[in-house]
């Protein structure tokens, strides 16, 4: 995982000035929660006393997105919410998307809906001003959300950027690429297979605004 997860870090922006941040995703993946959160904490504290808010907000992020995984819903918002505020401060956009995209999926799980489309639907109009790198990772990071893992029409999203990542040759999260997984296997038992393939193929010949659409469209039914 170490050159995937560095390069991936890279694409978002992310300043890898010292090893906390990798040593802390690999200790993520690994199933070590909590060696991960002391590490992340720890870099949090020191790029605090330097001042280094970019970084800063993005360990905020990374600690938000483990205390959602762990059920400290109530933590995870306040880390999300920081590490929002930041990224609006700096006029960060990707950061910006980002931040909206894990709060709208928090308020998702906690049952305000209203709250969670409203920081989807602005994620998702804002990543259209960036690069179609970016479009590909909100995509993806919607399969974190519990309504994007079990949604029909989610398959169709899972060929979009399944594809999307062959022809560009696209380095995997493979923090998200766990969520991938485990949709294609809850979507392909409740589907079957005739028609999960039929829904990915469809998928796969979408484009990257065409498939931003269609999850825009899922969030208003949500």
């Amino acid at each position: 995982y170490i050159d995937e997860a560095i390069e991936v870090s890279e694409q978002l922006g992310s300043n890898l000035s010292g090893p906390q941040r990798l040593l802390a995703l690999l200790e993520w993946l690994d199933g070590n929660r909590k060696q991960a959160r002391t590490l992340y904490t720890g870099a949090r504290a020191q790029l605090r006393l330097i001042g280094e808010q970019f970084t800063y907000s993005n360990f905020s992020g990374s600690l938000g997105l483990l205390s959602m995984e762990e059920g400290l819903l109530d933590q995870a918002r306040t880390y999300l919410e920081e590490g929002l505020s930041i990224a609006r401060e700096l006029n960060i956009k990707f950061a910006i998307t980002n931040c909206l995209t894990w709060l709208g999926i928090l308020f998702y799980v906690q049952g305000d809906l209203q709250r969670s489309k409203q920081c989807l639907k602005e994620s998702m109009a804002l990543v259209r001003e960036l690069e179609n790198f970016f479009t590909d990772y909100l995509l993806e990071s919607l399969f974190v959300s519990p309504y994007f893992q079990t949604s029909p029409e989610a398959v169709k999203l899972l060929g979009t950027v399944r594809a999307f990542q062959a022809k560009n040759h696209s380095l995997k999260d493979p923090w998200l690429q766990r969520y991938l997984v485990g949709a294609e296997t809850k979507l392909r038992a409740s589907l079957g297979e005739e028609a999960f393939e039929a829904a990915f193929l469809e998928g796969q010949n979408m484009y990257l605004n065409e498939a931003l659409d269609l999850a825009s469209r899922m969030v208003e039914d949500m």
